[in-house]
């Protein structure tokens, strides 16, 4: 996470990507690294032509899901949360990437949103 981080700054990418907050007390374990990014599906599609894989794990915001339909929210209930799901966007992010290979993601990121 954190070579991600220096990363960002290197190819001047902060303020373009956002990731995720280091909590001050407390250790992330990092099992997903999710960035915030305007044209997420532009960059996913960007990423998946280079075989760098990522993820959108939560593409419907959690109160527009059929199994919460009776709680009787709609769009526009809870706007953070549903433009949160059209940006965010996890890396790979696991103990043997290497920093070639996170090199290679940030990369093809800034080449994306340049």
């Amino acid at each position: 996470a954190a070579r991600y981080r220096t990363l960002f700054e290197e190819f001047h990418l902060v303020g373009k990507v956002v990731g995720p907050e280091e909590p001050p007390d407390f250790m992330h374990v990092y099992n997903q690294f999710t960035i915030r990014v305007q044209n997420r599906d532009a960059l996913r599609e960007k990423l998946r032509a280079q075989a760098i894989p990522s993820e959108v794990y939560y593409p419907i915001p959690l109160h527009l899901q059929k199994a919460f339909e009776y709680l009787g929210y709609k769009p526009g209930d809870f706007p953070e949360s549903e433009s949160a799901s059209r940006e965010v966007l996890s890396l790979p992010i696991y103990p043997e990437l290497s920093e070639e290979q996170q090199r290679t993601v940030v990369a093809a990121i800034a080449a994306s949103l340049a």
